[in-house]
């Protein structure tokens, strides 16, 4: 009978966390220097996925898995920093943006708070456009990808649970 364990805390997973991180900060300071930065985005989404699928797994085969608790605490450990974050761009864009760009930081908030903010963004601006700039909270898109994995994968995970039980 082959069992999924839940993998511990790693290293190498977290230097690749840390790579990634700096790579979008040094991205952002300095297109020109660190030009393919934004590829962080996508080594931090491999390594979310991987966490949280070998999490979802090895709970899923000891019978311990509880999506409503599984989903809270993904919300209990992203939503109060959100809200601050969210809080205090909304008083920085007062202070520094026109009124448009203000009207568009409020609308990305709140389907930031909805986890949208990427179909809302989708919508009506290219990311590497140069009037990104403005937008404050442009960069929720990836936060708004995340969390609707978090959603979406554990519901495909506990199908596949069904439909390929594991060997006994």
């Amino acid at each position: 009978m082959s069992q999924v364990f839940k993998i511990e805390h790693r290293k190498d997973i977290q230097l690749l966390r840390g790579f990634s991180v700096l790579a979008v900060i040094f991205f952002h300071l300095d297109k020109n220097f660190f030009s393919f930065g934004y590829l962080g985005v996508d080594i931090f989404f491999a390594i979310s996925g991987f966490v949280i699928s070998n999490l979802i797994f090895a709970q899923l085969d000891n019978n311990k898995f509880k999506f409503k608790e599984f989903i809270f605490l993904r919300f209990k450990r992203i939503v109060p920093s959100l809200i601050a974050y969210l809080i205090f761009v909304q008083i920085l864009s007062y202070f520094n943006l026109d009124h448009n760009n203000i009207v568009e930081t409020a609308k990305t908030s709140i389907y930031s708070l909805f986890f949208l903010a990427n179909i809302h963004l989708s919508r009506y601006l290219e990311y590497f456009a140069q009037d990104t700039e403005f937008n404050l909270v442009i960069n929720l898109w990836s936060l708004s990808v995340e969390e609707q994995f978090y959603i979406i994968f554990p519901i495909f995970a506990f199908s596949m649970e069904i439909i390929l039980p594991t060997p006994c």
